[in-house]
């Protein structure tokens, strides 16, 4: 029998224009703690997990690692979806978007579409009264699957968290993704601005660091300095995408508290198993070369 999740019955005031929408505070068993929303009303279906980790974690011999790693979850596909190209294939199938962004402490991922089980309704219901309009946009569902689309891509969207590829075949791509956003941030008076705080902060405080990554310290350091950007990619994550108090995880939509309560358990609950039997393995040998001498 599984671990029981852990409620808070927390009580939330609310403006009267949110009355009607329900949530839920909730910890699994593995430690990821869970933010539901449902909302009658909502014709938008999202999620979105963020991580206590972000530039201030970054290596002194390759700042910008952390932002690089955010690139990388969402770009190298997964062990169990090895096409990195699916989830973006999903989204745009199904009219949605997603980002994701790194700040010193967090970084974040999210992605959101049509809510599935309201226009899925209206389709069928457009069926009987004999208009097809609506039929023909099943919402990226296939004929004869019976996973909602929304329901699909959290799968696909959570598998990036649990056994990520890193492929080494898109690290420059990626890094010259890095490159062109600081390359953008170059001409905003306001990053300008942001970097200058920076520069007059406490030198010993990893605020004062160069955050953002380019291609000389992603690519050009590295290579001087011999470092295989693609371990240290999977240790930044093995180290620092850990689950128990380390993570949090938000589901909206027009379902209800007992279907999102589902999905979360259902795709999350085994979140960070392969992070923990990573790093035991890890110790295992570290305790066999220590004793070894």
């Amino acid at each position: 029998m599984s671990d029981p999740i852990i409620e808070y019955k927390l009580p939330l005031y609310l403006p009267i224009s949110n009355l009607e929408k329900r949530y839920k505070l909730f910890k699994l068993p593995n430690g990821l703690l869970c933010f539901l929303i449902s909302d009658p009303t909502e014709k938008i279906a999202s999620c979105s997990l963020t991580v206590a980790t972000g530039a201030f974690n970054d290596p002194e011999n390759m700042l910008g690692l952390a932002h690089l790693c955010e690139h990388m979850l969402l770009a190298g596909g997964s062990k169990e979806y090895t096409d990195p190209q699916i989830f973006h294939e999903e989204i745009g199938k199904n009219n949605g978007s997603f980002n994701a962004y790194t700040t010193a402490e967090q970084t974040t991922f999210y992605f959101e579409i049509p809510n599935t089980n309201i226009m899925t309704s209206n389709a069928q219901t457009a069926d009987k009264i004999g208009k097809s309009t609506l039929t023909n946009y099943s919402i990226g569902k296939k004929e004869g699957d019976s996973v909602l689309p929304f329901e699909k891509l959290l799968r696909i969207f959570v598998s990036f968290f649990k056994a990520p590829l890193f492929k080494r075949s898109l690290i420059d791509r990626e890094i010259f993704t890095v490159n062109s956003e600081h390359d953008g941030n170059k001409t905003s008076t306001m990053k300008i601005l942001y970097h200058a705080t920076r520069l007059l902060s406490n030198k010993r405080h990893p605020f004062h660091r160069f955050s953002t990554g380019n291609l000389e310290t992603l690519s050009i350091i590295p290579r001087l300095e011999k470092i295989d950007v693609q371990k240290r990619l999977k240790k930044y994550f093995l180290d620092n995408f850990t689950v128990n108090n380390n993570m949090t995880m938000c589901l909206k939509g027009f379902d209800s508290l007992n279907l999102l309560t589902k999905y979360a358990i259902k795709h999350f609950s085994d979140l960070g198993s392969a992070n923990v039997a990573n790093n035991n393995d890890r110790d295992r040998k570290s305790t066999r070369l220590n004793s070894s001498h």
